[in-house]
This record gives structure tokens, C-alpha cells and sequence, in this order.
């Protein structure tokens, strides 16, 4: 029977290969057709080695040698997971390792030339079978994990330096932006310091850059203002009176003209807006085909979102007009153009 200490041990593993589900690869190898005798085979075969102190491996089995290579490459990319996996629970560190690393730790790895991947071991154990044992250096794909951070974060900083004297929106969305960013490399830096504790250092640092960014973009929400510029059509002051509602239901400020000053927002509305009435059907359609444009005071070009509504009415043009609203009102509520389109929530 297990040991308690050793079930603790194996919890870990198990709950990534549930996780990862389908990412598996190549799995454990059974003992192939017309093999009666598991002594004949060898031992590569059989226990195919996990990771060492400097390679990962892959094994991989296909009825041909680019099938079973694939294969493998597939079981390198899990392995390392796990083997990462298996050293934060030897630290009793909490982080958790998933899909999202997953995913870092494949594309590094398809993104190796094949002189990358060593061939340790090859045999046909059945006349339509090909079995590889391959090997990846884990230096190298702890360099190649730090480059790409590395590029990443230089990507960051030319992003916020290039908008740091633009609009208060554009600032607003490229941080935003270079949140979401950071989010996903937070993922790779678990995978980093999970195989090379030195990294640590580094992680702190980032963890410290993404602080700044996010207390940038918390300061830049709070200044933001919105002034609703003025329409030419009775049918367009709904539309406008909508947006105004919407954004002060979700808390965003809405001012005049007047109290407009660099932290502000000017939302235009412009388009076509068309009533006929359908014989055929006898009822009344109302089409609205709108430009809200975001821009700064004083300017005219700005971000475009395109909305299009319809309004139905059995009654009147005038109900059509109002179901219109209705529908358009629903639609900013589930995500109001261009400030929630990017707009993301803080640890």
C-alpha cells in the first residue's frame, strides 16, 4: 500500500494530466503487435525517461519515422509541463502549471529547427511502426524562454513610450492592451521559475513593471470624461441621449462642452437612419446605421465603432423608432464601443 507522503506526491502529476487532457502526446507504450515477449524489448521502450538535470525527452511511436517524430515532439512538450510541475511541488511552491503553459512550452518547441532535437534512441519493434526517443537540451529551452520574455518586455516599453504624450483614450487603451499582454507573459514566467529558479530575479522585476501599468491605468480611468458632441435630427438625440445613459450606468463621467479639458472623450453619432413601411408584412421598420466616433476635443477623426439596429412596429414609424432604441441601448449595455472592447479587470 502507498504511503500517505506518496500519494501527496503523485496528486500533483495526476492533476496535470487531467488538466492538459488531449495535450498528452504520445502515451505510455504497449507492447506492440506480434510481440509476445516483453523481455525482447528494450528498456528505452518500455520506460521511455521523463527529464534529467540537463534534457527533457519525448518519445513517439507512428507508422512512419515524420509521424512518430511528431508524436514525440508532442510528449516533449507535456514532459516539460510536468517536469516543471513536478519541481514547483518538490519547493511546495502553490503556483499552478496548466493549458496556458501548455501552450508556451509548444510553441517553443515548434518553433525549434530540427538540429534542436536530439535523436537518442530509434527501432521498429513491428514491420508498420517506428519508435523514437528524442531529446531536447533544457539550457537551451530555458534561453529561448528568456529571449522571448526578453522581447516581449522591450515590446511593452516601446508601446507605453510611444504613447505616452498622445490622448488620454489612446493611453488609455494601449494600457489596456499591454495589461493583457503582461497577463499572458506572467504565465510564461511560471514556466520559467518552475525549471530555472535563477529566473526569480527577473520575475520580480516584471511583476514591479506590470504594478506601474496597472496603477497607470487605474490613474488614466479615473480622469477619463465624455462629452456627447450635438446631432442635427430629433431621431439622432435618441440615439445620443442612449449613449449618454449607458455611459453614466457604467460609471463613466459625462460632461459639457464646457467642462471638456485634455482628459476628455468626444463621442460624435453619425449615419443613416431610414423608416419604410412593409406592405407585405404590414409593419413598420426602422433602420439606424451609426458611426460613434471617439475623439479628443477640438478634433474631428478619431475611433470609429459601426452600430446597426432595427426597430419593429405593427403601430407607427415613431415605434419603430423607439424599439430601435431599445435594441440599441441593450447592445451598449452588454459592451459599450472601443473603452470595453479592451477594457480588462486587475488582479
Amino acid at each position: 500500500m502507498l504511503k500517505k507522503s506518496s500519494i501527496t506526491l503523485l496528486l500533483p502529476l495526476i492533476a496535470l494530466a487531467w488538466i492538459l487532457g488531449g495535450c498528452l502526446g504520445e502515451q505510455p507504450p504497449q507492447l506492440p503487435k506480434n510481440r509476445t515477449n516483453a523481455n525482447l524489448l528494450p528498456w528505452w521502450y518500455l520506460h521511455p525517461p521523463v527529464s534529467d538535470a540537463e534534457k527533457f525527452y519525448g518519445f513517439g511511436r507512428g507508422e512512419s519515422e515524420k509521424e512518430a517524430l511528431a508524436k514525440a515532439r508532442s510528449n516533449l512538450v507535456y514532459n516539460i509541463v510536468a517536469s516543471a510541475e513536478s519541481e514547483l511541488y518538490r519547493r511546495k511552491e502553490r503556483k499552478v502549471l496548466g493549458k496556458e503553459q501548455y501552450a508556451v512550452a509548444e510553441s517553443i518547441v515548434s518553433s525549434l529547427p530540427s538540429s534542436a532535437i536530439e535523436l537518442v534512441k530509434e527501432g521498429r519493434f513491428h514491420p508498420s511502426e517506428t519508435s523514437l526517443l528524442v531529446a531536447l537540451q533544457k539550457k537551451l529551452f530555458i534561453r529561448r524562454l528568456k529571449d522571448r520574455l526578453g522581447k516581449e518586455r522591450l515590446s511593452l516599453e516601446r508601446m507605453w513610450k510611444n504613447v505616452r504624450k498622445k490622448p488620454i483614450l489612446e493611453r488609455y487603451l494601449t494600457l489596456a492592451e499591454i495589461l493583457k499582454k503582461t497577463g499572458a507573459m506572467s504565465s510564461e514566467y511560471r514556466l520559467l521559475t518552475a525549471i530555472a529558479p535563477d529566473a526569480r530575479k527577473d520575475e520580480r522585476l516584471f511583476g514591479k513593471r506590470r504594478a506601474y501599468f496597472e496603477n497607470e491605468w487605474a490613474t488614466i480611468r479615473k480622469k477619463i470624461t465624455f462629452c456627447i458632441d450635438p446631432v442635427a435630427t430629433p431621431a439622432q438625440k435618441i440615439f445620443a441621449k442612449d449613449v449618454k445613459e449607458i455611459l453614466e450606468e457604467k460609471g463613466w463621467p459625462v460632461v459639457t462642452h464646457r467642462s471638456t479639458d485634455s482628459n476628455s472623450v468626444c463621442i460624435s453619432i453619425r449615419g443613416k437612419l431610414s423608416h419604410r413601411y412593409d406592405n407585405s408584412k404590414n409593419i413598420h421598420r426602422f433602420d439606424a446605421d451609426l458611426k460613434l466616433i471617439f475623439h479628443p476635443r477640438f478634433q474631428k477623426r478619431g475611433i470609429v465603432e459601426s452600430l446597426k439596429v432595427t426597430g419593429l412596429s405593427a403601430d407607427s414609424g415613431p415605434e419603430a423608432l423607439r424599439d430601435a432604441s431599445e435594441r440599441f441601448v441593450k447592445r451598449l449595455r452588454r459592451r459599450f464601443p472601443v473603452i470595453e472592447l479592451r477594457d480588462i479587470s486587475l488582479r
